[in-house]
């Protein structure tokens, strides 16, 4: 009898401080015929953006998209998930925590429901596209942890940093309102 080794999904995971830069080197390695660029996966973005229908990279509707649907479609199937803000519910209990693993975890079936959920999605992803390697570009270091634990998961991690100056100019530039904060954060004064 013949073993056939099931192929590891690798997942390029980019991390860093919000403004640094994730989604260019996202959409740049995306650009790669062996690649699948999926942007931030954290509190699937992927999934709230398909249950509230916004655009898709392609230009289409989330919910017309042929490839959104069959991601949702073949993830469905794979995991029997009938309601996919369960998985999002999941995904906020363990990825929105700022102390990435309680060694109780491991034993709990929700846990142990979110790491498959996970895995499921991104095989998912990865059939659907046609790639066997993901980008996800959530920057959140608890997630990065819990897709660490899951084995059928080669993480490949790359950690973005970006000049502080850069990554404040960026916020200013699309908020404003964010001039002041900065201000008093980096010279320590009131602002008026």
């Amino acid at each position: 009898m013949v073993m056939i080794e099931r192929q590891k999904i690798k997942v390029i995971y980019v991390m860093g401080a919000g403004h640094s830069g994730s989604t260019l080197l996202d959409i740049i390695l995306g650009n790669h015929p062996e690649i699948q660029s999926c942007g931030e996966l954290k509190y699937n973005n992927f999934l709230n953006k398909y249950q509230e229908n916004c655009l898709c990279t392609c230009g289409q509707k989330s919910q017309t998209c042929q490839f959104c649907n069959q991601v949702i479609d073949t993830w469905k199937y794979r995991t029997g998930i009938k309601n996919i803000k369960s998985y999002q519910r999941l995904q906020k209990k363990y990825e929105d925590t700022k102390i990435p693993f309680n060694l109780n975890w491991s034993k709990s079936e929700d846990f142990n429901q979110y790491l498959f959920y996970t895995l499921e999605f991104l095989k998912s992803l990865s059939s659907s596209s046609g790639k066997n390697i993901i980008v996800d570009s959530s920057k959140n270091p608890t997630r990065a942890f819990y897709l660490s634990l899951i084995p059928e998961i080669e993480l490949i991690l790359i950690h973005l940093i970006r000049d502080g100056r850069g990554v404040s100019y960026s916020i200013m530039k699309k908020n404003p309102d964010e001039k002041k904060r900065i201000k008093r954060l980096v010279f320590n004064k009131s602002t008026k």
